[in-house]
């Protein structure tokens, strides 16, 4: 039997590795090696938050996935996203294919930002506080349980509210740039997440449709399933790792 491609789960803004703990312990299930990354700015991969960028992220991304002994499947949630275009961009040739979770899938040119500013639905900004010097935003207590964790468990808006950190505004006002010879090369899925209220789901769907991906799947919950559904989202993980498992 081959031995699946190990996976390797980036966590998006705010967030930090601990985030896909119930996701790791899943997939290992499935036999499949999974490594969660804290990207630079979080307690584990410490960063003044001035120093934190978009290129940054990629620049370490690089660094993990460049470890294995062959190409890997690497998924990213939300704002990861456009470090995980940037990563195929870059090293097409160490990625199996990329899952993108309620992600952004961006277009050549353009930024997170620009993809949420056109978000009629999103209630994001009444989650997030900017710093007067525009540096970082963090998330209003208030609004985690209502719009980042609207269908998760009480102990899993616990552990979000004592976990998020200040998130630097750099890596979502990057413009990515890529080229269909490298990162138009690599495989895609995509999981749309039905009830997001950070990214909209038709929102998802618009990227899905301008930039491409060979494999769409979704689930029935909110911006954070590796908080509310873990296993349902491990499973489609699992899926992209060891495509025979998919129901025929």
């Amino acid at each position: 039997m081959v031995e699946p491609a190990p996976v390797v789960l980036v966590h998006g803004a705010w967030f930090g590795g601990w985030c896909w703990q119930s996701v790791e312990e899943a997939l290992a299930e499935f036999g499949i090696r999974a490594t969660a990354v804290d990207l630079p700015g979080r307690p584990g991969n410490p960063m003044p938050i001035e120093k934190v960028t978009l290129q940054g992220w990629v620049d370490h991304l690089e660094h993990v996935v460049s470890g294995f002994a062959g190409p890997c499947i690497v998924v990213g949630h939300s704002l990861a996203g456009a470090a995980l275009t940037l990563l195929g961009e870059r090293r097409p040739e160490l990625i199996n294919r990329l899952v993108y979770v309620a992600a952004f899938l961006l277009r050549a040119g353009e930024s997170a930002t620009d993809v949420i500013r056109r978000d009629r639905n999103t209630q994001v900004h009444a989650a997030r506080k900017v710093a007067d010097d525009f540096r970082f935003s963090t998330l209003e207590p208030t609004s985690i349980s209502t719009i980042l964790c609207n269908d998760c468990p009480e102990d899993a808006k616990d552990a979000v509210q004592a976990n998020v950190v200040p998130e630097s505004t750099i890596p979502a006002q990057t413009r990515v740039d890529w080229t269909g010879d490298r990162f138009g090369t690599v495989a895609r899925t995509y999981i749309v997440c039905e009830r997001d209220r950070v990214i909209d789901p038709s929102v998802q769907r618009r990227m899905i449709a301008t930039v491409g991906c060979d494999s769409v799947r979704s689930l029935d919950t909110g911006h954070s399933p590796f908080l509310s559904l873990p296993r349902g989202l491990s499973q489609l993980i699992a899926i992209a790792a060891i495509p025979s498992l998919e129901p025929r």
